[in-house]
């Protein structure tokens, strides 16, 4: 499946927030932000899948993929029909749904990701 990156810039705030808490607080907070931004997508994607039993929307999930270096990275997968209908085959065009829909929604993920890490980080710092 085709990789889609979001690079966030102008968040200097957030960020700085972030390094105030430092440690598994930032994580979190980071972690939980990443997780709702990545539900706004993963929403759109279930209603744009073609459906027949429903199947490959219930299949559509997010998945943390762990921390790489610097990197949080959560994304929003499908079942081997799911990837098959987004890249198509030989015999089969493709119908993608989690790339427009990632497209689409991703100012607003962008945007709930923010309010919900800043409200983790507010929480994170009143436990101190």
């Amino acid at each position: 499946m085709a990789d889609f990156d979001i690079e966030i810039e102008g968040l200097d705030d957030l960020e700085r927030r972030l390094n105030d808490i430092a440690g598994p607080g930032a994580r979190r907070s980071l972690s939980k932000g990443l997780r709702q931004g990545a539900n706004v997508v993963l929403k759109e994607a279930r209603q744009r899948v073609r459906k027949k039993t429903g199947a490959t929307a219930k299949a559509t999930k997010t998945k943390s993929q762990g921390q790489q270096g610097q990197d949080i990275i959560y994304s929003v997968v499908s079942n081997k029909v799911g990837r098959l209908l987004e890249t198509g085959t030989s015999k089969m065009p493709p119908y993608p749904f989690i790339r427009p829909a990632a497209e689409t929604k991703a100012s607003e993920a962008v945007e709930i990701m923010r309010a919900v890490t800043l409200a983790a980080i507010e929480a994170e710092a009143a436990k101190r």
